[in-house]
């Protein structure tokens, strides 16, 4: 059991990456609940869009929680000062009312005032001392995992609901400490940005944005979370860096429908939508959108297109061993060897040799 949760290599499932249900299926082969919820707390003022996973609990029950957790669960508040704590929960907890549970904390930041916080409990029967320490690692693999940042210059950070810090991985927060200016760009531009590009973030897909931060083009993967009926929810973000001949930075644009287009492109590369497609979800003319996207975006959208699906694929062949075929495809690139030609002729090497001196 405990090498099967520690084995991170071997595809685990993360919250912030995956379904909720997907995350609670794999978790479920470890331990038994009837009610859980995982989240990132800041212990001085508890919200609910911290919370990553729920089961079992409703998200007005944990906006309730959120309001008086500090004063009012006392599994919480014993959790917060020793790193875990046992028992029936009782008025005020997080879970039911004489729910049989466990609360794990671990800090999550560098001042210790962040926690990773997860509480289980079920109906029947109280834990014993084994799924106790089960519930431990389960709370330290998903800390392990969030901050153990594979690729070199990437970043990971999580916003709360009004777009303030709630997480990142040690490597940005130190950044973030000794440069916090770009962490105020960050939740500057990124929200209007965002704004202007989609009415609704999808919780379950993740949305490409490139933007300049102090003069370096910084791409960024986000995505919603949140407990539906919390009224509250958060934004998980990859940053990296972006090179020579990727997508340009692009902010809040003077027309909309342009800053709609450049979503809609980001959001379909691997369908490689034609100019009609893309002018047709904007409601505009294929010659007057060209015009209009050539101008304010500063490159034609079939060159904007092709630059994203190049670098989808430059990162896949960075960042993972999927097969150079099964990245033409993710990419949007009609067939292995359409893709081989055009990232040589691009790129100046094979997909192959690009990989092999990543």
């Amino acid at each position: 059991m405990f090498s099967k949760i520690g084995d991170v290599a071997n595809g685990w499932v993360v919250p912030w990456l995956t379904s909720p249900v997907d995350f609670l299926d794999q978790v479920k082969e470890h331990l038994t609940w009837d009610s859980v919820v995982l989240g990132i707390v800041d212990v001085r003022t508890v919200k609910p869009d911290a919370i990553l996973v729920a089961d079992g609990v409703s998200g007005e029950a944990l906006a309730k929680w959120s309001e008086g957790a500090l004063v009012g669960d006392e599994l919480f508040r014993e959790a917060k000062k020793k790193g875990d704590a046992s028992g029936e929960m009782g008025e005020g907890g997080v879970l039911p009312v004489g729910m049989h549970t466990t609360v794990q904390m671990l800090p999550g930041s560098l001042d210790g005032q962040v926690m990773w916080y997860l509480a289980v409990g079920r109906k029947d029967r109280a834990y014993d001392d084994a799924e106790v320490q089960v519930a431990g690692l389960l709370l330290q693999l998903m800390k392990v995992e969030f901050a153990h940042v594979a690729e070199s210059e990437m970043g990971r950070l999580v916003l709360d609901g009004d777009n303030r810090l709630l997480l990142a991985d040690p490597r940005s927060e130190v950044k973030f400490r000794q440069r916090p200016e770009l962490l105020e760009q960050i939740c500057e531009k990124l929200p209007a940005v965002i704004k202007q590009r989609w009415d609704v973030l999808d919780d379950d897909l993740m949305h490409d944005i490139v933007l300049d931060m102090e003069g370096v083009a910084t791409w960024m993967r986000i995505r919603k979370g949140g407990v539906a009926g919390s009224g509250r929810g958060h934004l998980y973000i990859e940053t990296r860096p972006v090179g020579e001949g990727d997508v340009p930075a692009v902010g809040v644009l003077e027309d909309e429908r342009i800053a709609q287009a450049v979503a809609y492109l980001s959001d379909n590369f691997a369908k490689s939508p034609s100019l009609s497609e893309v002018a047709e979800s904007v409601y505009t003319s294929p010659f007057h959108f060209h015009r209009l996207f050539s101008r304010q975006v500063g490159l034609s959208p079939k060159h904007y297109l092709l630059r994203m699906q190049l670098q989808i694929a430059k990162w896949m062949l960075r960042a993972t061993r999927v097969p150079v075929g099964e990245v033409a495809t993710a990419a949007g690139f009609s067939s292995h060897g359409h893709f081989t030609a055009t990232f040589h002729r691009l790129v100046g090497v094979s997909p192959t040799h690009y990989r092999s001196e990543a």
